[in-house]
């Protein structure tokens, strides 16, 4: 080769390595992917693989390509970042684990503690399910004495998409034990699902190992044929992180194509062949001080989160049960095996099977199949058309011969991915009202032959004899009583079709009710789901304010001294319908009108806020979203003050309190009724809090006493009147119900009250609680009974 070709090939290779440097400098850029620490051989070869798949031959081509289709870029990231990953990879390793890592780490641990693993680089899942499955079959029923908490992180979006699902095709599952099948994993439509059990342990999270600060108090990291990608000061620098992250006693298992760069002072080799390592716990390989704190504030922010969702979950799950146990409707679900999931109280009453004899079985073994004729066929239907059916007036037969009547309602269980998971049958006995129903069509059948009858009377007697003129009067005036009789019992025939009618109107109240019932128990799974996945987001948030605003729920727009947006989150596009790329850069004034807000108004309260140093809220601003549908949404404004503290920028948060709104009518709704139920209740009541204090009373109380509100509320019921109510037996009884959870029936007094005389009443008490303050209080009434007792005495 001669000196000219030689320079001309170095010009070459120099030339095409700049080219890959802005590359990588435009990916970065572009789409935050940071390539530019990754081994050069590796990323050529796979960079190549896309030049030749669009026939392009260098990478300033490449680049122009990418600037024509934003597409490329996501084939490109596929291509470089391989996910090759599966359940129990390399078995013998796991062996590994199984027997000597695992094993020490819950030694170290007792009931209470945490249990915490890192699977860094965790593509789409298998590796963190695969330490999920070791620990539960370690641990057994023990499992729920610890808190175990999988992180699993990746670059790769996609991949973790495809992780947080936890379902694999059976092609997946070729490493695991047959057994594990069975024990950790659900057939779902032809593939496989993970058990809850492993996936409500495992957090997924998107992060950057070269950028991102590391989870840290760990018992072992999972970092496999990760390294590979990185150069040598990146990988000793990660390794580094490794040993800070990890507790002193920790353990890091690496891929088998990896070597122990630093090895030999920050870990101790526990097996070789697989690369699993103890770390070296007087060996100092810290973080700089503002990673720690930054690892410290994530793992604090996740940990939080967690804890309120699963408070948050526990509660809705405890009002859930609540409901379904306490309504009058007898509530069944069943799977798509048929098999009985829940059996509420109602059932148990209704169809004489208690829900421990219920629960687990095939509903058709249960009997119900033989009692409920046809309700194969309509289950059948129901599962698929997917359809709502009602049965009204089933006959059935009782276990003790009688014959009863049924009205069901089977509907579909579809959750908000269009799954069918089962069928819910809601029942109630009708046959009292069948029973109703079918005298009342008897009673007319009686009254329009006996009208007819009548008819042919009034004929024979239209024909008789003027000589029987005397006779025909007394006729006359017998039909004349007949036919008020008639009148009166068409009279009562209209008062039983409109009891029929009312009859009709409450059982679609009930059908109503029914409906609003499912409709919230679908809308608290959305709920739960949602708060599930906002924990795993939660889990991937690290300290970059972007990702922080991008994580939020609440819709943030920060603007800079002179109103223009700097932020639009995606909560914020997805509530007033604009784009961050339509938004970030211009006006916020000019946006007004899609806020709900005139500009001049706008204006001034953003001037106000900034100058006062305060914080303007509206709450219950109106909004009409693109579909035409009117929200009320909560807008607060506050002022961004630097550390300087100076004014630079104002911040807008709002949020959808629509349904806040609408369920705070309903609550006062529902307090007006209880009110206006008890003030139209006859029997005199007084409401006493925990110091025996009369609290409140109904209109009966202050009619029959010829009483003031003023002269009994806030008073001791001793103290009443002339001390009427101050009798020592009384006064126990009260004492006991609120410690004891007591209650009394049928307590008789005779005293002379003022103004009313002598009386003979009878008095109920028992606690009452109030679920909007936690309040326990007394609900006495009272009963005049004086009449009674002296018919009595007489």
């Amino acid at each position: 080769m001669s000196k000219n070709d030689s320079e001309a090939e170095e010009e070459v290779t120099e030339n095409e390595t700049k080219e890959l440097e802005v590359l990588l400098q435009k990916i970065f850029e572009e789409r935050g992917m940071d390539f530019r620490e990754y081994k050069r051989a590796s990323l050529k070869r796979r960079i190549q693989k896309r030049l030749e798949a669009n026939n392009l031959t260098s990478y300033a081509e490449y680049i122009k390509l990418m600037d024509s289709s934003p597409d490329e870029y996501a084939k490109l990231f596929d291509t470089l970042l391989i996910n090759v990953t599966e359940f129990f990879r390399d078995p013998e390793a796991f062996e590994v684990l199984e027997k000597e890592v695992i094993p020490q780490i819950i030694s170290r641990k007792k009931k209470g503690d945490s249990i915490r693993i890192w699977s860094a680089g965790c593509a789409s899942g298998e590796e963190p399910y695969s330490m999920g499955i070791l620990l539960a079959e370690k641990l057994g029923e023990s499992i729920y004495d610890y808190e175990i908490r999988i992180y699993a992180t990746d670059i790769d979006e996609n991949a973790l998409i495809e992780a947080r699902s936890g379902i694999y095709n059976e092609s997946k599952l070729k490493n695991i034990k047959k057994e594990f099948i069975g024990k950790y994993f659900t057939r779902e439509n032809g593939s496989y699902r993970i058990s809850k059990i492993i996936r409500q342990r495992v957090i997924f999270g998107r992060q950057n190992l070269t950028k991102d600060a590391p989870i840290s108090h760990l018992d072992l990291i999972v970092c496999r044929n990760v390294l590979i990608y990185f150069n040598h000061d990146l990988q000793n620098k990660l390794m580094m992180r490794f040993h800070y992250a990890l507790d002193r006693d920790g353990y890091i298992f690496f891929g088998k194509s990896e070597s122990m760069l630093m090895g030999s002072k920050l870990f101790k080799p526990l097996d070789k062949k697989w690369r699993i390592f103890k770390k070296s716990p007087d060996i100092t390989a810290g973080l700089t001080v503002g990673e720690g704190q930054r690892a410290a504030l994530e793992e604090n922010l996740i940990d939080k989160a967690i804890r309120d969702a699963r408070r948050e979950f526990r509660v809705m799950d405890f009002y859930i049960q609540s409901i379904i146990q306490n309504i009058s409707l007898s509530l069944i679900v069943i799977d798509r095996n048929n098999l009985i999931t829940m059996w509420n109280q109602a059932s148990e009453g209704l169809w004489l099977i208690k829900a421990e004899n219920a629960i687990g079985r095939n509903f058709f073994e249960t009997g119900m199949g033989e009692r409920l004729a046809g309700i194969k066929e309509r289950i059948d239907e129901v599962t698929r058309e997917r359809i709502n059916v009602r049965i009204e007036a089933l006959e059935v037969i009782g276990y003790k011969g009688e014959k009863r009547f049924m009205d069901l309602t089977l509907v579909p269980l579809i959750d908000p991915n269009r799954e069918l998971h089962g069928v819910i049958i809601t029942s109630s006995d009708v046959t009292e009202d069948k029973k109703r129903k079918d005298e009342l069509e008897k009673s007319n059948e009686e009254f329009k032959l006996l009208n007819e009858k009548l008819e042919t009377a009034n004929e024979e007697l239209r024909s008789s004899d003027e000589e029987l003129e005397t006779a025909n009067e007394e006729l006359k005036s017998a039909n004349e009583e007949l036919e008020t009789t008639i009148e009166e019992l068409q009279s009562t025939s209209e008062e039983l079709e409109t009891s029929n009618e009312e009859l009709q109107a409450t059982n679609e109240e009930l059908e109503t009710t029914n409906e609003e019932l499912r409709s919230t128990n679908e809308e608290l799974d959305t709920t739960n789901e949602e708060l599930r996945s906002t924990a795993e987001q939660l889990n991937s948030i690290n300290m970059y304010n972007k990702t922080i605003v991008q994580s939020m729920n609440q819709s943030l727009i920060v603007l800079n001294r002179n109103g223009i947006i700097t932020t639009w989150n995606p909560a914020a596009e997805l509530l007033w319908g604009l784009k961050e790329e339509d938004t970030v850069g211009k006006s916020i004034f000019s946006f007004s009108p899609e806020l709900g807000i005139k500009v001049e108004v706008l204006r001034q309260k953003i001037r106000q806020v900034v100058e006062n140093r305060t914080t303007y809220r509206e709450g219950a601003l109106e909004h009409v979203v693109p579909s035409g549908e009117k929200r009320l949404m909560e807008l607060t404004i506050t002022p961004l003050i630097d550390i300087m503290d100076k004014p630079v920028g104002t911040v807008i948060l709002s949020q959808d309190v629509t349904e806040e709104k609408r369920a705070e009518a309903i609550i006062q709704e529902a307090r007006l009724y209880a009110e206006s139920v008890v003030e139209t209740i006859r029997e005199p009541l007084l409401i006493l809090d925990a110091q025996l204090r009369v609290k409140t009373a109904n209109q009966a109380f202050y009619k029959n006493f010829n009483i003031s509100p003023e002269e009994i509320e806030n008073k001791f019921i001793y103290n009443l009147g002339k001390g009427q109510w101050d009798i020592p037996r009384l006064r126990e009884l009260l004492e006991e119900i609120l410690p004891k959870n007591s209650q009394f029936q049928d307590f008789e007094i005779e005293h002379e009250f003022p103004s009313i005389g002598r009386k003979i009443m009878s008095l109920n008490a028992r606690r009452i609680y109030r679920e909007g303050t936690g309040t326990q209080m007394i609900l006495l009434a009272i009963e005049d009974i004086t009449e009674r007792r002296c018919g009595e005495r007489s």
